[in-house]
């Protein structure tokens, strides 16, 4: 069966999270990091798009990126082969190294821009790796705030909607419970789970849900629903379809 299609974008706006094959680490030292930063850089130099933030993680990486005249999928394409060539070279290492596709959602609303630019801002500290976001060195937040000076980012959406870096840093540092295209631990149990009960009361695989009529598509997501203690979110991620199907269903 073929590929999902990405949800596509009104404002051009989305949110991009590519991660290492088998959740192995991307980075493993500064210099890794440094490295797929710069090559951030100079996909910003060649391609038409602009970024608005981004968090280096060890095993994965958040982006917000908007199309302009290049595709999200030429600069990650562009981004990826860059690093893996470097990254294989460096450890003597063959295959590859993202897995699959890089992933998106689309960012419709000014609400929506600002929290999901909180979200990422927030990663290291939500992951216990460090007490604020200004003390990461690996995500866009230092530049927003004054601490570091980076071209490549394109800040004068975020500060202007903010009104500037002290309302941004507020916002960010508000507690919050935000969440993007991520489920917690124990995702994959409960994607086995999940596959068991399709195979046993509907002979289905997950990947099929997509493709079928409307009508049983629904009793399939309810019953999925009454069976799986899983919020709309998190189920639309586990089977690839938007949040809006599951919410209706």
């Amino acid at each position: 069966m073929s590929r999902r299609a990405r949800e596509l974008s009104p404002s051009g706006i989305y949110h991009v999270m590519t991660r290492g094959v088998n959740k192995m680490d991307l980075f493993y030292d500064d210099r890794d990091r440094y490295r797929y930063c710069e090559g951030l850089d100079k996909a910003k130099q060649k391609f038409d798009f602009a970024l608005y933030a981004y968090c280096l993680m060890s095993n994965h990486v958040h982006l917000l990126i908007k199309e302009n005249k290049t595709s999200i999928s030429l600069v990650m394409q562009s981004i990826g082969v860059r690093y893996s060539m470097y990254f294989n070279a460096k450890y003597r290492r063959v295959g590859h190294l993202f897995q699959n596709r890089f992933r998106s959602e689309p960012i419709g609303s000014e609400n929506q821009l600002l929290t999901c630019a909180r979200y990422i801002h927030n990663n290291p500290v939500k992951a216990g790796i460090t007490s604020k976001p200004e003390k990461y060195f690996w995500s866009s937040f230092r530049t927003y705030i004054g601490q570091a000076d980076e071209s490549m980012l394109d800040k004068s959406l975020l500060l202007g909607i903010h009104g500037g870096s002290a309302a941004l840093k507020k916002h960010t540092e508000a507690v919050n419970d935000d969440s993007f295209m991520e489920y917690g631990e124990g995702s994959e149990e409960i994607l086995k789970n999940i596959e068991e009960f399709l195979d046993k009361e509907f002979a289905i695989e997950v990947r099929d849900i997509q493709f079928l009529k409307k009508i049983t598509r629904d009793a399939v997501i309810a019953a999925l629903k009454d069976n799986f203690d899983v919020s709309d979110r998190s189920l639309a991620e586990l089977l690839t379809l938007t949040k809006d199907k599951i919410h209706r269903a």
